[in-house]
């Protein structure tokens, strides 16, 4: 208020809130953070493959496939479908292992339902081991996993 008294401004005030939200030493050590999502929204990964969001479908039996594994890049929304016979712990692992690890890398945080295929031994143990961190969508709201949920309903349309 002093400023605007002796001096005529433009923006200024909007300038500064832009100015204070976005500097990174307020953000850091300011519990209140303003660069922190907003409610019901993932935060924004700044690189390919660091943030991957799972999930199963079922499909009609085609040959010896029943299920899809569907990873999605919070990153750049790319889509894999790895087409499965079973949707158990092991095909999740060996999916990971020999599809997204291999080509893009090891990912920093994986995003899933709490089914028994993704919470269990096999992969919290592989996750421990890569340095992966796991997190579960809310069970029983598929809005929380929005991202892959919205992509399941494309695929199973296309397919």
């Amino acid at each position: 208020h002093l400023i605007k008294q002796h001096f005529t401004t433009y923006n200024l005030e909007s300038y500064l809130k832009n100015f204070c939200r976005s500097c990174l030493i307020c953000v850091k050590h300011n519990p209140q953070g303003n660069l922190r999502p907003k409610r019901g929204q993932f935060p924004q990964p700044s690189q390919p493959f660091q943030v991957l969001h799972m999930d199963f479908i079922e499909l009609t039996q085609s040959a010896s496939y029943k299920y899809c594994l569907v990873i999605i890049d919070a990153f750049s929304k790319w889509v894999e479908i790895i087409p499965t016979a079973k949707n158990d712990a092991l095909t999740v692992a060996k999916a990971l292992c020999k599809t997204i690890i291999a080509n893009h890398g090891i990912p920093e945080l994986i995003y899933s339902d709490n089914g028994p295929h993704f919470v269990n031994d096999v992969i919290q143990n592989m996750a421990a081991h890569l340095g992966i961190k796991l997190k579960n969508h809310c069970a029983y709201h598929p809005a929380s996993a929005g991202l892959v949920e919205r992509n399941n309903g494309t695929i199973k349309s296309r397919l």
